[in-house]
Formats: structure tokens, sequence, C-alpha cells
């Protein structure tokens, strides 16, 4: 299998390559090898989401999760 130039630039950044087999015209995508080996950690269940705690916090507040209108719904959270 070749990739052109874009293709590799993207591997590279840790981004998945999507293709299309020409024999079987299945669709595909190529990731590195440790970008695969942390999906699959969440895909079998083995990885703990305790685990992403501090890195969802971390991403959630500033995208606006921490935003007082979002109170809402903790308030309603245990309703049905």
């Amino acid at each position: 299998m070749n990739l052109t130039i874009e293709q590799q630039q993207a591997i590279q950044k840790g981004e998945a390559v999507r293709f299309t087999d020409p024999e079987t015209r299945l669709a595909c995508v190529l990731v590195r090898a440790d970008v695969y080996d942390r999906t699959q950690a969440v895909a079998d269940g083995s990885l703990d989401p305790r685990e992403f705690y501090d890195a969802f916090g971390a991403v959630a507040g500033p995208a606006g999760w921490d935003d007082a209108e979002m109170d809402v719904y903790e308030q309603n959270r245990d309703k049905p």
C-alpha cells in the first residue's frame, strides 16, 4: 500500500486515513498502532472511565460546560 503525502502527514499527526479496498470495495480506516491500541482499550472495556475525569474537565470547562446556563442539566439529572 502506498500513501500520498497528505495521508502520510495525517498518520504522523495521529489522524485516521479512510480508504476503500479496490478489490473488496470495503471501506477501511488506517490508523497508527498506538492510536488503535488506545481505542481498543476503550472498546473492550478494559479502560477505567475515571482515568478520563481530569482530561474531560480540562476540555469541557473551556468548551462551555462551566457556563451557569448548563446548571439546568444538573438540576434535572434525576427527573424522568
